[in-house]
């Protein structure tokens, strides 16, 4: 086994940057890499921002380049450019032709002329390549640290923008940059002035859902796993130090809603310590006690960079502090130098100095490159740049023991602004000067200076305090201390376009204020002559506000003349999701810019803009791809049936993703017709064409794409091959139980989990021994899925093995055994199950209560009786339901009565259904106060119960909920009075049957046929002609119950009407009439599609006693149904 592990590959990268080779472990940036890649698709520049080790090069090399030049889908050619210390002219075009060398596309002989300009030589490149070939340029900002004063900068500038500028020839560029830098740009200005910033994507830092994959799934590659609760102990650390690192740890009323992120650098440094710490574990575990004895992630982070240097002796240090002051600057970006160059700056013998860096380098403090055969050093990663620029400060500090002053002034002159205790050790930014000035103290406001404060200035003092701290954190401290107008001063001063950075920041910060004096200032800087970078940052940040507030500043912008700036508002105003702004979309289906027509379709699709539908079918046939894509996931989204004709024909697209857009829709749509067009895109080289056309034949309930769907379970695509069992466990195919059975052992836990859902909706009895072992899978997705397929399959072999994962450590694991030992009915997992009724979770409470109900378990009424006051509703009401099948009333009622005024509404309505089914009389006096609760749920369970008690004392209170204001209500009202054959109801439910509520007048219609109320009979006949079929169906019903004659000619109308249902109402009513009139037309319904029509009009013929409908009847003595030959045989 030992030797087994030490071969295991590595999971984590630490803190090198992920490259292609590495795309196996790389994950959690899934969504960001086809936002992205739309991008470049979508434009001839796009620019990649991110602040400092948030993983750009990372996404760009593991996902998005290795995503853009796999085979099945774009299988393009990408140069990747990162080299910014040589010339980069020419080092640029060397690596366009290695690269293109490496692909097979040029000769490893080709010769080219270095001298042509870069435009030139990508016209010349691209007849090579596939279009478009792609050139990244990563770590641009390096590009300004080592060429801007080089004599070749201009010149790579003027001719990186002629490039860009160059529309005919099929080359796109991505630009990736630390955000800080963004402003370097302007250089670009001249050549680029509208196209710079039009396409940009700012890259974020991990959510936790998506950390999570990135700790969990590389090591589940290799065989491992964290131990139970270990993860979550992870993220919210990390996230933890992530809100203290920019907030402080001082908690806010605001916590709460900052949203949790991680850094991906400090989560590597956690995972690669770890794994190092546990990677010979025979048990494949990484365990929570070396997370706790490492000092969690606090302690792999903020000491391991002063680990290391405590290994140095004070000579070495020195050289160390001396190389740091030239290898990171003091903005905190890294610089590389030559180990010759270094030495000569701070006057240090060379091997001395290379001793002390490679000791750097072994520590991945630094790392080294050469380049035209010298090796030079720098930084390994810029997450150490602000621990070092901290150390060193503090080491300088300590050597020379005297304050860094101003050679100009005098001691006392200089003012520092200081956070943080004076003297000690700083790794955790926790204490920083904020800055250093260059004023003298009669320079400083007087309001500025350090002062004594007395306890009784605390709230001024406050004050004062946050007026000094950094100026976004100041910001939102004034908000958070009520000082409204100080906040918006200070937010307004700070959006400019001298620092885009800050005022992106600021911008988001007064979005999450979400005030209309905000959104003010927000309004100010929207329009023209502000700059086109900050005027899109604030439409963006304005889709997350409130609706009403954002929509009005936002709306006026989809006429802007600027195509960026429309298309952000049209952006923002598909976030925000209101109808309002539909009438100002529309029109933008037809823009001159593809992209505003793309996001336009795609607004309009999130908004649910049926208007727009007649609009959007001309965008099927559109020459750019993405709005084709766009039209079809609109279309889709909208349910238009009128799309099927356009969609059809783009599932034979020449554009993967506009074939996989039209699958998508065309599944949803539910379009029969499409099933042979898309059968043949199971075999698309694209895997995700092949996942959607799998999804949309198990949508469409396809019985002929079953065939061809059986090898996709075998696709070397994980999620084809989950979708392809989905499918196939709705369709029902028993043909592909051989295949899907040894899915239940794929290596990849959604296609377990997809295969044992499908074995179990076909209803394989053979998959059972495979499900089994599944039961304690540590995926719970798989687990819960092989306990719902146990489950629907009813087999009882698997109670033993479901009985011990009551006791998981899992909760999750837990909560799934309940529901399944509950479904099956285990008798003898009583006894694990009542324990469960004080587990900790409230979930696996609320399902062990769900399951021992199921049960019927008398024994657990003791201990269920305590739950209906659990401090959680879910508890609660399970605890009621179960309570019924287990205990009967008698025990029941005294607990459940007094959860008819509980303060949740959900909990109200349950012990009102609950009761109601008992059918206790001591609870009446409360379920009539229900029938006024101002839930109207609660007020429609309230209506039902008092009807199955059968409460003739509720009558008054339900009439008055005839007149309610929810639709449901009124319904649930009508109902119960049926129920009770009230006579008092009936002029109020006449009223009813023309209610604006098409289930309203059917409920009315079924209550006043059940009373028998002929003053009904009018309104009733009036309904007969109702557009809703279910109030026609129901008027039928109700005319036949009271034997109305005078409806007979309109009821033999109804004979003949579109929806089956009602054509069997009216059969059946003038059946019951006696209606010999009707003859004709009922021995025509024997012959209908329907087999309850025929069902019906038999019956119907049978009680009138027509002779003339015996040849009919015979017939039906073939019938395919059952139950027809069996209403023609009685007749």
């Amino acid at each position: 086994m030992k030797s087994e592990i030490s071969k295991l590959p590595e999971p984590y990268k630490g803190l090198q940057p992920y490259e292609e080779e590495n795309q196996d472990i790389f994950f959690g940036r899934e969504t960001e890499r086809e936002i992205l890649i739309d991008k470049i698709f979508s434009n001839k520049l796009t620019l990649l921002f991110a602040g400092t080790g948030v993983g750009k090069s990372s996404l760009l090399q593991a996902s998005v380049l290795s995503e853009l030049k796999r085979p099945d889908r774009e299988n393009l050619d990408v140069v990747y450019y990162k080299d910014w210390v040589s010339g980069p002219l020419s080092e640029l075009k060397k690596t366009v032709i290695q690269t293109l060398q490496k692909q097979g596309k040029v000769s490893a002989d080709y010769d080219y002329e270095d001298d042509v300009s870069l435009k030139a030589f990508l016209q010349i490149c691209s007849t090579f390549a596939s279009e478009p070939l792609v050139v990244m340029l990563d770590q641009f900002e390096e590009f300004f640290q080592y060429q801007r004063y080089q004599e070749g900068f201009h010149d790579f500038v003027r001719e990186l923008a002629e490039s860009v500028n160059d529309r005919e020839t099929p080359v796109v560029f991505v630009i990736s940059m630390r955000e800080d830098f963004a402003l370097e740009l302007n250089e670009f200005k001249e050549h680029l002035p509208t196209t710079l910033f039009e396409n940009y994507f700012r890259l974020e830092k991990l959510e936790i859902d998506k950390a999570k994959e990135a700790i969990e799934r590389p090591v589940k590659k290799v065989g491992f796993q964290y131990e139970s609760g270990l993860l979550d102990e992870i993220l919210r650390d990390l996230a933890e130090r992530e809100k203290e690192r920019r907030f402080g740890k001082t908690s806010t009323p605001f916590s709460k809603d900052i949203p949790a992120y991680v850094e991906p650098p400090y989560l590597q440094i956690v995972c690669r310590h770890l794994w190092e710490a546990e990677q010979r574990n025979p048990e494949r575990i990484i365990r929570k006690k070396a997370y706790l004895e490492s000092g969690r992630a606090k302690g792999f982070v903020d000491s391991y960079f002063e680990e290391v240097m405590t290994k140095f002796s004070p000579a070495e240090k020195s050289i160390a502090s001396r190389s740091f002051n030239h290898l990171i600057t003091p903005y905190g970006t890294k610089m590389a130098y030559p180990i010759r160059e270094l030495s000569s700056l701070i006057r240090v013998d060379e091997k001395e100095m290379e001793k002390v860096l490679e000791k750097l380098r072994n520590a991945r403090i630094l790392r080294s490159q050469k380049r035209e055969g010298v090796l030079w050093y720098e930084l390994y990663h810029d997450i150490f740049s602000n621990v070092i620029y901290q150390w060193n400060e503090y080491y300088k500090d300590s050597e020379s023991h005297y304050l860094r002053l101003s050679p100009e002034i005098e001691l006392s002159d200089m003012i520092e602004l200081y956070r943080g205790r004076v003297g000690k050790l700083n790794i955790s930014d926790s204490t920083n000067y904020e800055t250093e000035t260059g004023y003298c103290r009669n320079q400083i406001e007087p309001d500025k200076l350090f002062f004594e404060k007395q306890i009784a200035d605390y709230d001024k003092l406050n004050l004062e305090l946050i007026g000094m701290i950094p100026l976004e954190k100041r910001i939102f401290t004034y908000w958070e201390a009520g000082e409204i107008e100080k906040t918006l001063v200070l937010a307004e001063l700070s959006i400019s376009k001298g620092d885009m950075n800050r005022s992106e920041n600021v911008i988001k910060l007064l979005a999450t204020f979400r005030s209309e004096k905000s959104s003010n200032i927000l309004k100010k800087h929207i329009v023209p002559p502000e700059d086109v970078y900050i005027r899109k940052e604030i439409i963006n940040a304005m889709g997350s506000m409130a609706p009403s507030i954002a929509f009005r500043h936002v709306v006026i912008l989809l006429k802007d003349r600027i195509s960026s700036v429309r298309r952000s508002a049209v952006a923002a105003l598909g976030r925000i999701g209101s109808v309002e702004a539909v009438p100002g979309l529309i029109p933008l289906l037809t823009d001159q810019e593809s992209d505003v027509r793309s996001s336009a379709a795609e607004a309009l699709g999130r908004i649910g803009s049926v208007e727009a539908v007649s609009r959007l079918i001309p965008l099927l046939t559109d020459q750019k791809l993405y709005v084709r894509r766009s039209a079809a996931d609109a279309l889709g989204r909208l349910g238009s049936i009128e799309a099927v004709p356009g969609l059809i024909p783009l599932l034979t697209d020449q554009e993967s993703d506009v074939r996989r857009s039209a699958a998508d829709a065309l599944g949803r749509l539910g379009s029969i017709e499409a099933v042979p067009r898309l059968i043949p895109l199971l075999t698309d080289q694209d895997s995700y064409v092949r996942r959607s056309a799998a999804d949309a034949l198990g949508r469409l309930g396809s019985i002929e794409a079953v065939l061809g769907l059986i090898p996709l379970l075998t696709d070397q695509n994980w999620s084809v091959r989950s979708s392809a069992a989905d499918a196939l466990g709705r369709l029902g195919g028993v043909e592909a139980v051989p295949g899907l059975i040894p899915l239940l052992t794929d290596q990849d836990s959604s296609v377990r989990s997809s295969a044992a859902d499908a074995l179990g909706r076909i209803g394989s009895v053979e998959a059972v021994p495979g499900l089994i072992p599944l039961l304690t899978h540590q995926n719970p997705d798989v687990r819960n899925s092989a306990a719902d397929a146990l489950n629907r399959l009813g087999n009882v072999e698997a109670v033993p093995r479901l009985i011990p994962l009551l006791s998981d450590q899992d909760s999750d694991m837990r909560r799934y055994a309940s529901e399944a030992l509950g479904c099956l009915g285990s008798v003898e997992a009583v006894p694990r199950l009542i324990p469960l009724l004080t587990d900790q979770d409230r979930f696996v409470r609320s399902s062990a209560a769900d399951a021992l109900g199921h049960i019927g378990s008398v024994q657990a009424a003791p201990r269920l009786i305590p739950l209906l006051t659990d401090q959680d509703s879910y508890v609660r009401i399970s605890a009621a339901e179960a309570l019924v099948g287990s205990i009967g009333s008698v025990e029941a009622v005294p607990g459940l009565i007094p959860l008819l005024t509980d303060q949740d509404s959900d909990m109200r309505r349950s012990a009102a259904e609950v009761l109601g089914r008992i059918g206790s009389v001591e609870a009446v006096p409360g379920l009539i106060q229900l029938l006024t609760d101002q839930d109207s749920d609660v007020r429609s369970s309230a209506a039902d119960a008092l009807a199955r008690i059968g409460s003739l004392e509720a009558v008054p209170g339900l009439i008055q909920l005839l007149t309610d204001q929810d639709s449901d209500v009124r319904s649930s009202a009508a109902e119960a009075l049926s129920r009770l054959g009230s006579v008092e109801a009936v002029p109020g439910l006449i009223q009813l049957l023309t209610d604006q509520d098409s289930d309203a007048r059917g409920s009315a219609a079924e209550a006043l046929g059940h009373i028998g109320s002929v003053e009904a009979v009018l309104g009733l006949i009036q309904l007969l002609a109702d557009q809703d079929s279910d109030a026609r169906g129901s008027a039928a019903e109700a005319l036949g119950c009271i034997g109305s004659v005078e409806a007979v000619l309109g009821l033999i109308q109804l004979l003949a009407d579109q929806e089956s249902g009602v054509r069997s109402s009216a059969a059946e009513a003038l059946g019951r009439i006696g209606s010999v009139e009707a003859v004709p037309g009922l021995i025509q319904l024997l012959a209908d599609q329907g087999w309850y029509v025929r069902c019906s009009a038999a019956d119907a013929l049978a009680r009138l006693g027509s002779v003339k409908a015996v040849p009919g009847l015979i017939q039906l003595l073939a019938d395919q149904e059952p139950y027809v030959r069996g209403s023609a045989a009685e007749a």
